[in-house]
């Protein structure tokens, strides 16, 4: 049973929906937004912030051979990637320190060329709070805390005692692509991290992460955070390059949208007109789906048009088996429908399954153009027993 989890992104959160009927969709508030100049946010796992250090910017950043310390506040839900690296620039990286969250937990590494030194919790702090990491480097003897938790010790291998990083960038929340082999090769296993950041300081020196020099994928940090993968409007996961949904299909998911129409799910045959769509259309939520002769629709229009673009969650369970269809909303509204075509039980493939919406200029199997979701989707399961 295939079991798909979207990845985990901040997203905004809101308050309990109003007692009486809206009478329009909620419209985010941008107060969801943290307010604090000195927090960036990293959103992909190919994000990162590059700060240089040749010039004057060495002063700024001073990372001294034989001693250094570091604090840094951050914040995710993601369980692995990069809280911060530096490396001597060599072909090998063989003298590198830098930080990470492995399932999780924090693991803080460095090499003065002779050994790796690894220290890592034994707790976790992808939680969404805000945490603060502390290391420190004497020689070959390392030291990581979290938050107020007792400290973690270790000690790198070999007899070299001095970290060599030259004039190179220190980079925060993730790696450019042309450092990412060469600093998996030296031990650092995860690319981005999405998360939060802000008051890193590097020997008592505050380095200012609003200003890099260089970055990739960066935008706002919301007070607060939630599981789930937000969709702008404009984008869209091609989950499966190559699918087949088959006789038997179910899917279950949890939305949140400030939008009355939007494309959830999507998969279509391209040399048929064997597909599955899941879309919000003007306040209602339809079902759709053909196994090759017609398409079968279940619908739910809810009463006020308004009440499932509310910004609130809503749970919706759609299952395809052979030629009856179902679908579920809320645990409450269920719908069922059968195609004329009992004999006909299986959608073909394979071709990509979409969620959130389509690549642009795509028109959907009913010859509409596609309105891609806005909103944000959590707790994805797939369930395809025709594969």
């Amino acid at each position: 049973t295939p079991t798909t989890t979207p990845t985990t992104e901040p997203i905004a959160t809101t308050s309990p929906g109003p007692t009486t009927p809206p009478v329009a969709c909620a419209v985010p508030g941008t107060s969801s937004f943290d307010p604090a100049t000195n927090i960036v946010r990293t959103s992909t796992t190919a994000s990162y912030l590059q700060y240089d250090r040749t010039g004057t910017a060495f002063r700024d950043y001073p990372l001294y051979s034989r001693v250094m310390m570091m604090t840094m506040e951050f914040r995710t839900v993601e369980s692995s990637g990069v809280l911060f690296y530096i490396s001597d620039g060599s072909a090998t990286h063989r003298d590198y320190i830098g930080a990470q969250v492995v399932n999780g937990a924090v693991e803080y590494s460095f090499n003065c060329g002779s050994g790796r030194a690894v220290l890592t919790t034994n707790k976790t702090y992808n939680d969404g709070a805000w945490h603060t990491m502390s290391i420190m480097r004497n020689d070959r003897i390392g030291m990581l805390m979290m938050d107020n938790d007792p400290a973690v010790t270790g000690t790198s291998g070999g007899v070299l005692v001095g970290l060599d990083l030259g004039f190179n960038p220190l980079y925060i929340g993730g790696l450019p692509p042309h450092v990412v082999p060469i600093a998996i090769a030296a031990g650092t296993d995860n690319f981005g991290l999405k998360a939060c950041f802000r008051t890193v300081k590097i020997n008592n020196k505050v380095v200012d992460i609003r200003r890099p020099h260089a970055s990739n994928g960066l935008t706002q940090c919301y007070t607060s955070v939630q599981p789930g993968t937000s969709f702008p409007g404009t984008g869209h996961i091609q989950l499966y390059p190559s699918y087949t949904p088959g006789v038997v299909f179910r899917a279950d998911l949890q939305f949140r949208t400030f939008g009355q129409t939007g494309l959830l799910l999507y998969y279509k045959q391209s040399s048929a007109r064997d597909h599955i769509e899941l879309e919000m259309r003007d306040g209602s939520l339809e079902f759709t789906f053909n196994n090759g002769p017609d398409a079968v629709t279940m619908t739910y229009a809810p009463e006020n048009p308004f009440s499932l673009c509310n910004g609130q969650w809503h749970q919706v369970s759609i299952s395809k088996v052979r030629a009856a269809g179902k679908l579920v909303v809320d645990a409450v509204n269920t719908f069922e429908k059968t195609s004329l075509y009992p004999s006909l039980q299986g959608i073909n493939g394979p071709d990509p399954f979409f969620v959130g919406g389509l690549p642009a200029g795509t028109v959907k199997a009913d010859g509409n153009v596609v309105t891609n979701f806005h909103g944000c989707i959590r707790n994805l399961n797939m369930d395809n027993l025709g594969q």
